[in-house]
């Protein structure tokens, strides 16, 4: 099965599926995602988040998702995530990234839609999706407005927005109306950050409401976290190939949770 675009992972997993997204940090990261994929029948999305993974180890990781998501029987899209600067979306193209992200939210509204618009025409020149992100999610009639004039002005792929551990039901249902207004309105993808956030009944809602991506990051690194500790309170040495095989045993059990669930 060939390397794809994000919005092919999309599509074959249609609504009110929603295709994961998946940080990764080693190639034995990237090989549990490809493996609970082909496991579930499912396409996925192998994430690296720029603002987390060294350049070098960048291009390196890059490398190995691609060569692995060739070989793969399943779709397989690889994403750059939160490049936080033009600079990084440059970069991530030129290493063959058909999918990135510029996350300019940390920026006022006007120059993330100026930052946006340039990481668009940049993306789209070299044949690549692009995915922005307006922020935290809409709760009011403004915010609504405000997103229409930023999907206008933008013109991105999809859209992302964050949903953090402060965020309240009432929050998240009108989130959830004010999102079924921008796909009637817009049609673009919308994309879930912090979705763990969010309990499994509000997340369906949402998908339901047009999300078609989901970002899954908090959960892997607790699974690889809680395994160092435990390691580190064992007694004696792993080697790297047990070390390195249960990583990978534990990253696919949550992918594969949360795959299923998407669908």
């Amino acid at each position: 099965m060939p390397l794809v675009k994000t919005s092919k992972c999309m599509e074959l997993m249609p609504p009110p599926g929603a295709v994961g997204c998946f940080s990764v940090y080693s190639p034995e990261c990237i090989e549990a995602v490809i493996s609970a994929a082909e496991i579930e029948c499912r396409p996925a999305i192998v994430s690296m988040d720029q603002n987390v993974i060294r350049d070098t180890q960048l291009d390196e990781m890059a490398k190995e998702a691609f060569l692995m998501a060739r070989d793969s029987s399943v779709p397989i899209s690889v994403h750059l995530n939160h490049a936080e600067s033009l600079e990084g979306i440059k970069m991530g193209l030129d290493l063959g990234f058909s999918s990135v992200m510029f996350d300019g939210s940390s920026l006022d509204f006007d120059e993330n839609i100026r930052q946006t618009c340039e990481a668009r025409i940049m993306a789209h020149a070299y044949g690549s999706e692009i995915e922005g992100e307006y922020g935290m999610l809409c709760i009011t009639n403004e915010d609504l407005n405000k997103v229409k004039q930023f999907l206008s002005k933008t013109m991105v792929d999809y859209l992302a927005f964050s949903a953090d551990k402060s965020v309240t039901i009432d929050n998240q249902m009108q989130s959830i109306y004010i999102f079924k207004q921008i796909i009637e309105k817009s049609g673009v993808p919308l994309v879930l950050h912090g979705a763990s956030n969010i309990d499994n009944t509000m997340l369906r809602r949402f998908q339901v409401s047009g999300v078609r991506k989901i970002n899954v990051h908090s959960e892997i690194i607790k699974a690889m976290n809680d395994y160092q500790y435990a390691i580190n309170m064992c007694s004696h040495q792993l080697s790297q190939t047990v070390y390195e095989s249960e990583i990978k045993r534990l990253i696919k059990q949550v992918v594969q949770n949360k795959i299923k669930k998407y669908c």
